[in-house]
């Protein structure tokens, strides 16, 4: 398993305020508040089930966990 925490900008505090975008390899993240601004951008080690990618937002952190 891994995971990966994303500091966010401080106005961001729900799902709502980010914008996830996974695919077999490669991943984007983009906050939307206080102004749209890409967090993270590339490729991926591997590929990975993009559909099992858990989320959640806690402590102006964004933390995704891939499993296997």
């Amino acid at each position: 398993d891994l995971e990966l925490n994303v500091a966010l900008p401080k106005e961001v505090k729900s799902g709502k305020h980010v914008k996830l975008d996974f695919k077999a390899n490669q991943i984007v993240i983009q906050s939307l508040l206080p102004k749209k601004e890409i967090l993270v951008s590339g490729q991926t080690w591997d590929k990975y089930r993009h559909n099992d990618v858990v989320w959640t937002i806690a402590d102006g952190k964004l933390v995704l966990s891939f499993g296997k």
